[in-house]
């Protein structure tokens, strides 16, 4: 029994073999029992970002941030993933609904013009996409949210049917059937009775499997909802999977943040006046050469004519002396103007303009791999590191902040509403040091080699194997493939000890003292 055993007067009875255990041991095993939750966690919201290219999508947010200023990135939202699965008697195809998060085109991107600096204070987010007649088609097959009545009315229709006039479309366009459909995604808030008009599932008679009743939702008023709308026809409706937190599937990431603007400011916005600056200096320039590397000729004509009557100068001219002139030397009759080269004047002018860039930007050339006048020595390079980097930090800092900490928290509760391993589920919080550590870890594998000598003093009680296995790990090396196996490790137990410098001094000495006597 695991009740405890007291005697007459109340005291506890120690079994024999019972270990107490304090209030110590408890809170060890709940922090085990929570560091394995959250270990199985992270590793299936890893999968999750593997499978759909998440690093790849990221990539393409970073260039729209550097560019534009802005970078859009959409998840986790639910998509549908086929794989095939080995049986003893084949393959089998199999469905699943799993999130996944996608670059978007800022162009295709309208938040709430009142959300100030974060999407998230707003009432609604709207996104625009572009599909053909044949995507249109897919997305109502395999996925009973969609109205597929309503796709093939809005096929049927044609592309830009909502923008039909009496006399056809605006400004006379006709429409192709390789054209794509407009298709707009809303997030936010919709009056309860307008969604219940609209809900597709509804429609579809799979409401109580696939969508909450109203009655559910915490908002009487109004609901978080998604509508999916095609030529003024909604294909689509459902409640907002995070509705509960009403939160948005978007995270936008600026490049130099504005206050009150979701909008940042790309490298080409911050060095406009310097990229100006070195384009009027290189015209200058190069109308400059062209002005300078052929003289120009000043030539009277009463005292010489071109032999086959034409002016136009080129190589092996030949021209007829005047005999009604008075011409003593040919440069009384042709005197050639020289323009001054200022290459050197205007190149200066283009070197300042690349430092105002660097300043105006921070993105400078050692940060491109370019050294330029950087010092040899090796503090002096440590420190350029160091202030080149400063980019970097900000940057990766202002990721985690904007996108990776709220985006894997929207995958967390993705996973904490649908998933169906309890095992795995807690509370929890992102911590978001990715994008850091990484950064991190590329400026620290510069210092490596300093550890590894101070791992040398057995003063300082540092591994040596462990140093180097970093060293690995730096230089992008599985330290795995380089480490000992079975047969290795005998061999190094059973290998005699290295004799010790003394001894093998002293063994040299001695043999030098009976070569000297000899």
């Amino acid at each position: 029994s695991d009740k405890p055993v007291r005697d007459e007067e109340g005291n506890l009875i120690m079994r024999q073999g019972f270990i107490p255990k304090t209030v110590n041991d408890f809170v060890s095993e709940l922090a085990v029992e929570a560091d394995r939750k959250v270990a199985k966690a992270e590793m299936r919201v890893r999968d999750w970002l593997v499978e759909c290219s998440y690093h790849a999508e990221v990539r393409k947010v970073f260039e729209d941030a550097a560019r534009i200023g802005t970078g859009v990135l959409k998840g986790a939202v639910s998509v549908r993933r086929t794989s095939r699965v080995k049986h003893e008697e084949g393959f089998e195809v199999k469905h699943s609904i799993v999130p996944a998060s996608f670059r978007i085109d800022p162009a295709n991107f309208f938040p709430d013009p009142d959300c100030g600096d974060n999407i998230q204070s707003g009432n609604y987010v709207i996104e625009r996409d572009y599909l053909t007649a044949s995507q249109l088609y897919e997305l109502g097959q395999g996925d009973p949210t969609y109205d597929e009545e309503a796709i093939d009315k809005v096929i049927e229709e044609g592309v830009n049917r909502c923008n039909l006039t009496d006399e056809g479309l605006p400004n006379g366009n006709t429409t192709k059937r390789t054209d794509r459909f407009e298709v707009w995604y809303y997030y936010g808030n919709i009056d309860a009775e307008q969604f219940q008009a609209v809900n597709t599932a509804n429609r579809n008679g799979d409401s109580d499997d696939d969508t909450e009743s109203i009655d559910e939702v915490p908002f009487k008023g109004s609901i978080p909802a998604v509508i999916v709308m095609v030529n003024n026809t909604v294909i689509k409706s459902f409640l907002n999977p995070l509705g509960e937190s009403n939160n948005f599937p978007y995270d936008v990431m600026p490049w130099q943040a504005v206050s009150g603007s979701v909008w940042g400011i790309g490298v080409a916005r911050q060095g406009r006046v310097a990229q100006k600056k070195y384009l009027v200096a290189a015209r200058s320039a190069v109308d400059n050469m062209s002005l300078s590397s052929i003289p120009m000729l000043v030539i009277r004509k009463q005292l010489v004519r071109p032999m086959d009557g034409d002016w136009t100068l080129r190589r092996g001219k030949i021209f007829a002396v005047s005999e009604e002139g008075a011409l003593k030397s040919v440069s009384d009759a042709i005197v050639p103007i020289v323009i001054p080269s200022l290459q050197e004047e205007l190149a200066a002018e283009m070197q300042i303009a690349l430092k105002m860039m660097e300043d105006t930007t921070g993105v400078n050339f050692l940060l491109q791999g370019q050294q330029g006048s950087a010092p040899d020595t090796v503090g002096g390079m440590q420190l350029l590191h160091q202030n080149a980097s400063a980019l970097l930090r900000r940057v990766a800092r202002l990721f985690d902040e904007r996108v990776t900490e709220p985006h894997i928290k929207r995958y967390y509760e993705w996973f904490f509403k649908y998933g169906d391993n309890d095992d795995e589920k807690g509370d929890v919080r992102i911590e978001a040091i990715g994008s850091s550590a990484l950064l991190e870890r590329e400026l620290q594998a510069q210092q490596l080699q300093v550890v590894l000598q101070m791992a040398e003093n057995p003063e300082f009680g540092l591994s040596k194997k462990k140093v180097a296995m970093e060293m690995l790990k730096s230089w992008k090396f599985d330290p795995a493939a380089f480490a000992m196996d079975n047969a290795e490790i005998e061999a190094a137990r059973n290998a005699p000890p290295p004799p010790m410098v003394e001894v093998e001094a002293a063994k040299v000495r001695s043999e030098a003292n009976k070569e000297i006597a000899q």
